[in-house]
């Protein structure tokens, strides 16, 4: 019923880099990726914490803006995903080119690639609330 500040929601993404660093693919799930190609694929961790009715609260009321049309305030989707990843983030594994840890910064989340922010984020949905087979019982 409460939210335990200690139990936080793991998310791993398998990621494989295109050439020269262009370009990304990325599964979510190992048994996805054909095990001769499983190799080219490296994992990243991401340690995420679980949100508060009072923290939900305040990130809804920080992506609210006034639609200058209609003057009342709708939700600005993109920047309430851009808040929620930068409040729920707490940790990764990512290292820079020299092999050094690489700090969860506001500077650092939004240079992710924008497929890998979307995973982490959809996963921890996933893993925050049950899902619909889960609620029937």
């Amino acid at each position: 019923m409460f939210v335990d500040d200690k139990s936080n929601i793991k998310v791993v993404i398998h990621i494989k880099h295109g050439k020269e660093g262009r370009g990304i693919k990325a599964e979510l799930a190992l048994d996805k990726i054909p095990e001769d190609k499983r190799a080219d694929y490296k994992p990243a961790t991401f340690e995420l914490r679980q949100i508060t009715w009072k923290m939900s609260n305040d990130l809804m009321r920080e992506a609210r803006q006034k639609n200058p049309m209609t003057m009342m305030d709708e939700v600005d989707w993109i920047s309430y995903k851009e808040k929620k990843l930068l409040h729920v983030l707490k940790g990764w594994d990512a290292k820079d080119a020299e092999g050094k840890p690489v700090p969860v910064s506001p500077e650092n989340v939004m240079k992710l690639h924008p497929l890998i922010a979307e995973l982490v984020l959809q996963q921890y949905d996933k893993e925050a609330y049950l899902e619909e087979e889960e609620r029937k019982n």
